[in-house]
């Protein structure tokens, strides 16, 4: 079945780490735009098509014009910059607490921590340019409502809005308009970074490309439409029914195709609520009906700052997965096959991927097309949810394997089970050790030693609070009580991107 969604958007902001340049995107008054499903099986997928004129970017300047919040910027990085120092001429090794975090491995724990939490502020929205300039904390909640208030909105927009611009240039971030743009850090346009032994440092695609490219992440004819902005899909389990409001839009039997309107801010942000569909494995947890009522009682639960800050309190459950593949599309039916095998686990979300130049510790692939010079697409697979009755270990090693066979690769957000060398025979480490060895980053700890899963060892020699938080519903009970001690849900309620469309239309009336 083919569905039409007719969605009205407003806006019309690009990427930005230490500070970070973007370029910005201008936007109009409403728009419309379109969707179609992808004839991939079972899958209902969003084409939204943006009416607006895609601007010229340039750098914006390299100096900050006198403010309080960029002298505060400079002497944050001064005191930065200074303990890093302190730490790589006494040879510590030390790790970085950016104060949130939207990834599933272990928080960094010790003494050795340089604390960059404050650096959280959107520094310069220069509208001449089309461009903004941030601090890595930024989340991409605070950077949309700082670039709508001048009508422009990020190229690549992350779907949680507590994912931040510094974690989206140093992992692996994408969402549903990467098809055109390539992954979050493409979007970037000039980086200021301090280096391992306390240097600050610019780089950008001029100056230190190899930096620029390398700190990075440390569908077929479809993507060939340049008029398509954004693309996602979720592929539905073949019995039970569409996901919630897909559904109520995509199974309508009408000749006539179903229409709906939706503010941009809250079609960037549309996976917040519930965490695509992962909120619905706390109902199952705790045994809660999930209906209408308790979604909206239990509301401030189910935004995902609250969501990953329960996570890391109370840990993952034994056969819970969170994981997101990327895979030529020639093997990506072969692995949809073997997921609904092996783990059942639906709904599974697609998002198509335009590559990175190699070498890069991006998931990549080395298809090309006829042209023997451009990388094909990738397609990235969405696999979060409770499994068949794995063992956690056995069923992350299953799936790294299936990767492998099968030309694919992880994001490195979830722990790894690879052995070292396993590690190492997908990415370029000749490049990598390189790149640590002439900007003086071999003190630190490497990418393999950040994401690789702990051995048993440490397992056996958990604390007794760690052992009691395997014991359910302690740990859910736990990790509750101690989202609700962060007051993580404030951050949600703080937002105003949810009521940008009503302010311009009280601005336009």
């Amino acid at each position: 079945m083919q569905s039409v969604i007719v969605i009205r958007a407003v806006a019309g902001a690009a990427g930005l780490r230490g500070s970070m340049a973007g370029s910005l995107y201008r936007t109009g008054a409403l728009r419309q735009f379109s969707t179609r499903t992808i004839p991939l099986r079972n899958a209902s997928a969003l084409r939204v098509q943006f009416c607006r004129k895609i601007m010229d970017v340039r750098y914006i300047s390299q100096s900050l014009a006198p403010s309080p919040a960029n002298d505060a910027h400079k002497k944050a990085i001064e005191q930065i910059s200074g303990d890093v120092r302190r730490f790589y001429e006494r040879k510590e090794k030390f790790r970085i607490n950016h104060g949130s975090t939207n990834s599933t491995r272990n928080n960094a724990k010790g003494k050795n921590i340089i604390n960059i939490g404050g650096l959280s502020h959107v520094l310069e929205v220069n509208t001449a340019t089309q461009t903004a300039l941030v601090e890595p904390n930024v989340p991409m909640d605070r950077l949309v409502e700082e670039t709508l208030k001048h009508g422009l909105v990020p190229p690549v927009v992350m779907e949680f809005p507590g994912i931040t611009v510094g974690g989206g240039y140093a992992g692996t971030s994408g969402e549903s308009s990467s098809f055109r743009h390539g992954f979050f850090n493409r979007t970037i346009k000039r980086v200021e970074m301090i280096l391992a032994d306390g240097q600050v440092v610019t780089c950008s695609e001029t100056e230190r490309p190899d930096l620029f490219h390398g700190a990075a992440g440390a569908i077929e004819e479809l993507t060939q439409d340049p008029s398509i902005d954004y693309v996602d899909g979720i592929i539905h389990a073949w019995d039970p029914w569409f996901y919630m409001h897909v559904d109520s839009h995509t199974q309508s039997r009408s000749s006539t195709p179903p229409r709906f309107a939706i503010p941009l801010a809250e079609y960037l942000f549309r996976y917040d609520r519930g965490g695509f569909w992962v909120g619905a494995s706390a109902f199952k947890y705790f045994s809660t009906p999930f209906n209408k009522f308790t979604r909206w009682f239990l509301d401030d639960f189910l935004h995902t700052r609250m969501m990953y800050t329960a996570l890391h309190a109370a840990g993952m459950p034994p056969n819970y997965i969170v994981q997101d593949l990327a895979l030529p599309y020639s093997t990506a039916t072969q692995f949809v096959d073997y997921t609904d095998s092996y783990f059942g686990i639906y709904p599974l979300w697609l998002c198509p991927l335009k590559q990175s130049p190699l070498p890069t510790m991006h998931p990549y692939n080395e298809e090309y097309e006829a042209d023997g010079k451009t990388l094909k697409p990738l397609l990235n697979i969405g696999l979060w949810g409770y499994g068949k009755q794995h063992d956690l270990v056995t069923a992350n090693v299953s799936l790294e394997r299936k990767l492998k066979e099968l030309g694919g690769m992880k994001w490195l957000y979830a722990q790894t089970y690879y052995s070292e060398n396993e590690f190492w025979e997908m990415y370029d480490r000749k490049w990598y050790d390189g790149l640590r060895e002439k900007y003086g980053a071999t003190s630190l700890p490497s990418v393999y030693e950040k994401v690789k899963a702990a051995p048993k060892t440490e397992e056996e020699g958990l604390s007794l609070l760690r052992k009691t938080l395997k014991i359910w519903p302690v740990s859910g009970f736990y990790g509750i009580w101690k989202a609700i001690q962060s007051k993580s849900y404030l951050a949600a309620r703080a937002s105003t991107w949810k009521d940008f469309d009503r302010m311009v239309k009280e601005k336009e009336a």
